[in-house]
């Protein structure tokens, strides 16, 4: 069940036909630039036409020819730049929400092919600003999560196991010292992904043949790794369902709710995005579905 992590909206919207409408601009190989930009966005006038999620993924989709032409930065680009990146943070787990990105993104599933995608990750990475209190109110909500979804990708097993050691030692230790340098006043949900989705995948998937990587991920400074990523949350509660059961439940921690950065931007992101759903209050941290249902 998706989680109420953005936000708590209702989309008015039904299921579609998957009618197809390529998003890209005319494509000319020698002129090809680094910074994709979809000629279909949610400030396209089209855009505030749409009724249901499919037309706006179709509208999203890249022709196939064209992704093949594409440099492995331009295919970061369009990631960076998908007009519904914020959908993967819809969900219960980070995870979750990517697997669910990467089906509709046709960008992002090239991409992960690529054998030069850590080496184009890095450069990205390395380049990216964090915002600060003044700058966080003045970018799009795409640049305001910029950082956190380049550690997502990071965090993925086709990068993990196929980049090679150096480039990946440099990703890992960039990544810690970005992590450890966003302003708690600025960052929150956003603040430490990376190490949590390969906590996850540590603790529940050791088998794993990429877990030799993710355990050198996690070694490197885990003292200081643990401060920036400690979880958000004190399991140590549990509640009654209607039926008299007892659930585990966590409790948010002081300090640890959604900053009001974040809460801007997933509102200004819902707005825009999805015109036809109804706000119904601010973003949270604080419960999933199933404890705002009860």
């Amino acid at each position: 069940m998706k989680k109420i992590f953005c936000v708590i909206l209702s989309f008015l919207m039904a299921i579609s036909s998957n009618i197809y409408v390529y998003a890209a601009y005319d494509f000319d190989k020698s002129t090809m630039q680094n910074d994709y930009k979809y000629k279909i966005t949610s400030d396209s006038v089209v855009w505030k036409t749409f009724n249901t999620h499919d037309e706006m993924v179709a509208a999203c989709q890249i022709p196939d020819d064209e992704i093949k032409e594409m440099t492995t930065d331009m295919l970061v680009s369009a990631y960076l730049n998908y007009p519904l990146l914020g959908d993967m943070y819809a969900y219960n787990t980070i995870e979750t929400g990517f697997t669910a990105l990467r089906k509709q993104c046709n960008a992002l599933d090239e991409l992960l092919t690529r054998e030069d995608v850590g080496e184009a990750l890095l450069n990205r990475y390395e380049n990216i600003k964090l915002c600060d209190l003044n700058s966080s109110n003045n970018v799009s909500y795409n640049e305001f999560i910029a950082p956190s979804v380049l550690e997502i990708l990071a965090a993925q097993p086709e990068i993990i196991n196929n980049t090679d050691y150096e480039t990946f030692t440099a990703l890992n230790d960039a990544i810690y010292e970005k992590c450890s340098a966003k302003s708690d006043e600025v960052y929150s949900a956003t603040k430490s992904l990376y190490y949590s989705i390969l906590s996850e995948i540590d603790e529940t998937n050791s088998d794993y043949y990429f877990y030799d990587r993710i355990s050198d991920a996690l070694a490197v400074n885990r003292v200081s790794y643990a401060a920036v990523s400690y979880s958000d949350f004190n399991w140590n509660y549990s509640v009654k369902t209607p039926k008299n059961s007892s659930v585990t439940v966590g409790k948010l921690k002081s300090g640890k709710e959604l900053t009001s950065q974040e809460k801007t931007q997933c509102k200004n992101y819902v707005s825009s995005t999805y015109p036809g759903a109804t706000y119904i209050a601010t973003p949270t941290k604080k419960y999933n579905c199933h404890s705002y249902a009860w």
